[in-house]
């Protein structure tokens, strides 16, 4: 944080396959600049293409905050192994999207970030995803664009929300504050794997 206890906030999500030639594929969100309380809004899809099945399954979300001038400031990460619902895809060649138990299923779920402090981890923020593995010929019937890029659909994001509306002007410049402000991810892929902070999709290819 600054010295006005603001965040320059944007978050970077990698899809490691296992492999020893690769350290994974990483994609970023784009910055919630001036982010207020800790909280961002994004609305960020993000395409993975990958091939099933991988020796490894797992997404690791990380939380920065952007400096200028020098290295990004890390504060926090999750990982999520996806193997169960990589392998349903795989072996049936069908879109599958991570569904969270409860009164009312739904494909959004928390996730707790954390980070290590004098050899502890503790929980230093959460975020806010859905996911989809997808098969080649249903993402080239039905293409999607990275961020809210277009075409921008299943589904469709809109600008985020809690964000400063900068301007030349002093007094336009101001901050509308939600009921709730999330750090939001979604995914679908040849197979694709799809991550939505907002949007993010990771596409499974079938070997």
């Amino acid at each position: 944080m600054d010295i006005e206890d603001t965040t320059d906030m944007f978050v970077s999500v990698t899809v490691e396959d296992g492999s020893e030639a690769s350290e994974g594929t990483t994609l970023k969100t784009d910055t919630h600049l001036r982010s207020q309380n800790g909280r961002g809004s994004f609305n960020w899809r993000c395409i993975f293409p990958i091939k099933l099945p991988m020796k490894r399954h797992l997404m690791t979300f990380k939380i920065w905050d952007k400096d200028v001038g020098s290295r990004d400031d890390y504060i926090s990460e999750v990982s999520l192994d996806f193997t169960a619902e990589a392998m349903v895809a795989w072996q049936n060649d069908i879109t599958v999207k991570k569904k969270k138990d409860g009164i009312v299923k739904t494909d959004k779920i928390w996730l707790d970030c954390e980070r290590t402090v004098k050899d502890k981890r503790e929980v230093a923020g959460r975020i806010l995803i859905s996911y989809e593995l997808v098969p080649k010929t249903a993402a080239v019937l039905a293409p999607v664009g990275n961020g809210r890029g277009e075409p921008n659909q299943n589904p469709f994001l809109p600008p985020p929300v809690g964000r400063l509306k900068l301007s030349l002007n002093p007094l336009s410049m101001f901050v509308i504050i939600p009921h709730v402000c999330l750090l939001y991810t979604s995914d679908a892929a040849d197979d694709l794997l799809c991550v939505d902070l907002g949007g993010r999709r990771i596409i499974k290819k079938k070997k």
